[in-house]
């Protein structure tokens, strides 16, 4: 079943999720892909196997640019710094093919 969380958004479900996976990150191909439903507005989450979480923004990769995933990245990074464990990004993938 697809989701939406906004009705101008672009639908996703685990179906579209697979085929990202299989086509940028072969080696994770095999790993379960459930949704995870979340109250949050700003992206899809997809549990990947047992340790990833994939993220879809609800209008596709031209919501939020790179510029928007690199300040959140840098953020992350200086909160790292000062001891304080977080969880970052373990690949980025920019391409709007799946559009």
């Amino acid at each position: 079943m697809a989701v939406r969380m906004h009705d101008d958004e672009i639908a996703h479900d685990v179906d579209l999720v697979r085929g990202l996976v299989e086509a940028q990150h072969p080696a994770w191909a095999g790993l379960t892909i459930e949704h995870l439903p979340s109250t949050g507005t700003d992206n899809a989450l997809y549990r990947l196997g047992d340790d990833l979480v994939v993220r879809l923004p609800p209008d596709g990769p031209t919501l939020f640019p790179a510029y928007d995933l690199s300040m959140e990245v840098a953020v992350q990074d200086a909160v790292a710094r000062r001891g304080v464990p977080v969880a970052g990004p373990v690949e980025v993938e920019l391409d709007a093919a799946w559009l």
